[in-house]
């Protein structure tokens, strides 16, 4: 068992300006009705790079446990 990095966006830290829906590789970044930034976590891969890249700051990190499976997306053999 291992942690992965759930993206967890600070509403009072975003300003709104959507880095995240068009920089995440994986497309889990939408914009609601609002204009408000949005997670899709069945496309989340929690590869962090949304973290990394806010130019706000305003993704957050929230470790959460994952089998070792989950940790490369691939079976580990015995």
């Amino acid at each position: 068992m291992g942690l992965k990095c759930k993206p967890v966006i600070d509403y009072t830290l975003c300003n709104g300006c959507m880095a995240c829906v068009s920089l995440c590789p994986y497309k889990a970044f939408f914009s609601d009705v609002d204009a408000h930034a949005k997670i899709d976590y069945s496309k989340c891969k929690m590869c962090g790079v949304c973290i990394i890249l806010c130019p706000y700051g305003a993704i957050d990190c929230q470790w959460v446990p994952t089998s070792s499976q989950c940790q490369s997306g691939l079976k580990q053999s015995s």
